[in-house]
């Protein structure tokens, strides 16, 4: 009984360790992962997300064909806040280093949504066309504490990499390496934010609008699991439901055992006298 008593402790000092980063603001997140690579070996690549920011990914290096086939970890903050709108950034150059990225966008509000790319044989090079979307202001949502990683692979090795926390992929960046044929790659992540209300909503935005895309360019994800089904009021809510649950069986366990403890020792007591002793001790 005290073994199951002290395990109940230690599962809630540990629910409310983490409970801080649910009650300081951050979002609860739904991902997503693609089922499968969203290119071929030296075909167009194309996860372009209208709903959803991209969180992580996943690439394999072919040495006979000289490119990489993709994966991608998207995320959406639960309550399913708007894009409002998808804009193209500045397309790369071949065989070239280059940083893309959602930072000077919408105001801050703003973080990768997708790419399309184009394999060259000749160059053994993706060009790519990286996209960012605006989160609709009015969901009070905002990407924040951002932290770029170092290079997540090596040459010829795989990417397997993704935000931590369910953050979202605010900037890309790469450089290509001639003789290996091959990019590394590194990621500024965010975490998802819950604006607090009176923070000022700038009055409009830079225009920017969002090019056109041909429908046979979009190709949606496949979503394999959620990760995270709660939004942060009810998740909050819950956590300190199961802390109270468990902290009072946790009281009523320790109750019962020492009341077991007790009564043993009075037994133990007793035992040890008579019974003319246990009159006069009146016991």
């Amino acid at each position: 009984m005290m073994k199951v008593a002290n395990l109940l402790v230690l599962v809630s000092i540990i629910m409310i360790m983490n409970i801080k980063n649910v009650l300081s603001g951050y979002s609860s997140m739904q991902c997503y992962t693609d089922v499968s690579y969203q290119n071929d070996w030296d075909e167009k690549h194309n996860n372009l997300q209208y709903d959803k920011f991209l969180s992580g990914m996943y690439s394999y290096h072919s040495n006979s064909r000289e490119d990489r086939k993709f994966k991608w970890k998207y995320c959406e903050p639960y309550s399913h806040p708007q894009i409002s709108g998808v804009s193209a950034l500045t397309q790369t150059s071949y065989d070239a280093q280059w940083d893309r990225g959602c930072s000077g966008r919408n105001s801050g509000y703003s973080a990768l949504v997708g790419a399309i790319s184009h394999h060259s044989n000749s160059k053994e090079d993706r060009q790519w066309t990286f996209y960012c979307g605006n989160v609709d202001n009015k969901h009070y949502f905002k990407p924040g504490d951002c932290t770029w990683t170092g290079y997540v692979n090596n040459w010829d090795q795989a990417v397997d990499y993704n935000c931590p926390s369910n953050g979202i992929i605010r900037t890309i960046s790469s450089y290509h390496h001639n003789g290996h044929e091959d990019r590394r790659w590194r990621f500024e992540c965010c975490r998802v934010s819950d604006r607090q209300e009176g923070v000022p909503i700038p009055d409009s935005y830079p225009e920017n609008p969002a090019p056109y895309v041909d429908p046979e360019d979009y190709i949606p994800s496949t979503p394999s699991f959620p990760y995270n089904y709660l939004s942060s009021s009810s998740y909050s809510s819950w956590f300190i439901y199961i802390i109270f649950v468990l902290l009072l069986i946790n009281c009523i366990c320790l109750t019962y055992y020492n009341c077991i403890k007790s009564n043993k020792k009075k037994y133990k007591v007793v035992s040890m006298h008579s019974d003319s002793e246990r009159e006069e001790l009146n016991i």
